[in-house]
């Protein structure tokens, strides 16, 4: 394991939640996640952005992308964007679309 990936299982194993990942056409994903409260990007949208730090080695065989979906604390919400750093992290913006 690098530092960094080392670096980021402490901070997943200290501040880290469960969520529910999932993706069209492929089983449901328990994985770790930190959650950080976004901005509001207009004063038309219905919730605010959250950004979702996780590790891409606890996404097994799934590779995050646009368009699915995460489940945290039986809230369901859209991934936005998703930015993979070279660490072996990536940070998903998600934005709410109600309870699951």
């Amino acid at each position: 394991m690098n530092p960094f990936d080392a670096l980021n299982s402490t901070v997943i194993g200290a501040f880290g939640e469960p969520a529910v990942y999932r993706q069209t056409g492929k089983a449901d994903l328990t994985v770790n996640v930190v959650v950080g409260e976004g901005a509001r990007m207009t004063e038309t949208e219905q919730s605010p952005y959250l950004h979702i730090f996780l590790r891409a080695a606890d996404m097994e065989t799934l590779s995050p992308r646009r368009g699915d979906r995460i489940l945290i604390k039986d809230k369901a919400y859209n991934v936005v964007t998703v930015e993979a750093d070279q660490q072996g992290g990536a940070t998903l913006r998600v934005q709410g679309r109600g309870t699951a």
